[in-house]
């Protein structure tokens, strides 16, 4: 009787070379209007930095002027320049991104990037790409800034316009792991 050459328990032979699969490589998601709330703040964390910080400055410098002040004139005066010294704070941080946030949400919405939208996100070798119900997108790689937060990537390809890649996405984990590793690549 003749041996069989071939050991059905034997591994298989892996290719050496490697089939480029473009889909593969495609990060693809849903986006919701709490995950565009994070990213827009932290876009904004980001890119007013110095501005959010210099008023944060002054809120605190009033703030102590007014609290040092209104402790020597009774329990009432205090509690009252209190809440004032809180609304002034909201109101002064509202007027200090309202104008940026519209800008954003104005360039968000031509983008295609609105809740409920499904994207996908690709990078080549030089660009990166944006599929959204708006159109196909492009801007080059080396242009792009990428920030991580704790619920995906924040890509910045133009100033005021962000793209969020949530960790939880509709494509394997290990086509967001590929993105990841090669935006820290360039």
């Amino acid at each position: 009787m003749r041996k069989n050459p071939l050991n059905p328990y034997q591994p298989v032979a892996l290719q050496s070379a490697v089939i480029r699969d473009d889909h593969a490589q495609q990060v693809s998601f849903r986006l919701t209007a709490s995950l565009l709330r994070h990213a827009e703040s932290r876009y904004l964390l980001h890119w007013h930095s110095s501005r959010l910080l210099i008023g944060s400055l002054a809120m605190i410098a009033a703030s102590c002027i007014a609290f040092t002040w209104a402790l020597f004139r009774g329990a009432g005066v205090f509690t009252v320049t209190l809440v004032a010294m809180m609304t002034a704070a909201t109101l002064i941080y509202l007027a200090l991104v309202h104008h940026a946030k519209l800008r954003i949400r104005g360039l968000q919405r031509s983008h295609g990037l609105v809740p409920g939208a499904v994207c996908s996100v690709n990078l080549d070798d030089s660009q990166l790409h944006l599929t959204s119900p708006s159109g196909n997108f492009r801007w080059p790689g080396k242009s792009l800034r990428v920030y991580r937060t704790r619920k995906g990537m924040l890509l910045c390809p133009a100033p005021l316009l962000f793209i969020f890649v949530p960790n939880i996405n509709d494509s394997s984990g290990e086509a967001y792991d590929q993105l990841q590793g090669r935006l820290k690549a360039m």
